[in-house]
């Protein structure tokens, strides 16, 4: 059983000056707080950030954040030990906030002091294994410096769990994508970025602590790209197998990952599916299953991912 803690902003990504959780922690300029896409929303007067490490209020805001997050932290961490939790998870693709080093000249900042603070208090209540889930694109691009990479061993964390939303494609697919090609895919980015990751964490596994797709077409070029649910169901078979394009291309998605692993012995120890619901026949059937998700309840990929898992349970 996996737990993760994360922020959701709701109301605040629509605000007129909206924040989103990945933006937590970071210490701006001195012009426009945090970056954004100014063009599509507006930016957060630098007045209003107190993540500033010059910002007048800095030190009594940044020192209550981590407070009232660590009371969180421990608050269910209590709960992960009472229910037999086995992984927990401190926090979900808020890569600006868990920092643990100086970052070069725009990173001046770092919450290493806070994060080891937290992980003391959660280890006092909690005693299975400790993550983090980073968001993909802090292991592929030198973004963070070594603010984040070398995380994993500053606060002593048992699992490297990452939320593995990699894109597949570079361009949207206007074909399903046979098995090979997404093997592929999959082996470039496991030689480029998963196994180097595994070889600087030695003793600790790799978990995908997200995985997923929805059962569409397009879904390879961006596998996290939410607008795809709630697409209407609508069988097609574009090059005439039989079988329906999106549930195809998401069942290829899913055996290429898990072969790609079968074949890096050790690098990556366990992938949890992400957003995979729990419904009733009747909901399922009346509702859930005539849109467009990331789930694979009665499509081709549940019968890959339950072949896999009785492999893993056997072992």
């Amino acid at each position: 059983m996996y737990l993760t803690l994360a922020f959701e902003a709701l109301e605040a990504e629509t605000a007129a000056r909206p924040v989103r959780r990945w933006q937590l922690g970071d210490p701006g300029t001195d012009h426009e707080v945090p970056p954004d896409d100014p063009a599509r929303y507006g930016l957060i007067l630098p007045e209003f950030w107190p993540w500033r490490p010059d910002h007048p209020d800095h030190q009594r805001f940044v020192s209550q954040f981590w407070d009232t997050y660590t009371e969180q932290a421990v608050h269910f961490a209590t709960i992960a030990e009472e229910e037999g939790v086995r992984l927990y998870s401190l926090g979900t693709e808020t890569d600006r906030l868990f920092r643990t080093r100086y970052g070069g000249h725009y990173w001046t900042n770092d919450f290493s002091r806070e994060l080891r603070a937290m992980v003391e208090q959660v280890r006092t209540v909690y005693g299975g294994l400790l993550t983090y889930d980073m968001h993909y694109t802090a292991v592929t691009e030198d973004w963070f410096s070594p603010g984040s990479a070398e995380l994993w061993e500053d606060l002593d964390l048992d699992v490297v769990g990452v939320s593995a939303w990699f894109p597949l494609t570079d361009t949207v697919p206007t074909e399903v994508l046979s098995l090979a090609d997404l093997r592929n895919a999959f082996d470039l980015l496991f030689q480029e970025h998963v196994v180097p990751l595994a070889s600087r964490n030695t003793g600790r596994p790799v978990v995908f602590t997200e995985f997923g797709a929805v059962d569409t077409m397009e879904a390879p070029f961006n596998p996290a790209d939410w607008s795809m649910t709630g697409q209407a169901a609508v069988y097609t078979d574009s090059n005439g197998n039989g079988l329906d394009d999106g549930q195809e291309t998401q069942a290829n998605i899913y055996r290429a990952l898990f072969d790609i692993i079968d074949e890096n012995v050790g690098v990556v120890r366990g992938v949890f599916s992400w957003n995979i619901g729990i419904a009733s026949d009747s909901l399922w059937q009346d509702f859930e299953s005539q849109a467009r998700s990331y789930n694979i309840r009665s499509k081709l990929s549940q019968e890959t991912v339950r072949s896999v898992y009785e492999c893993y349970a056997r072992r």
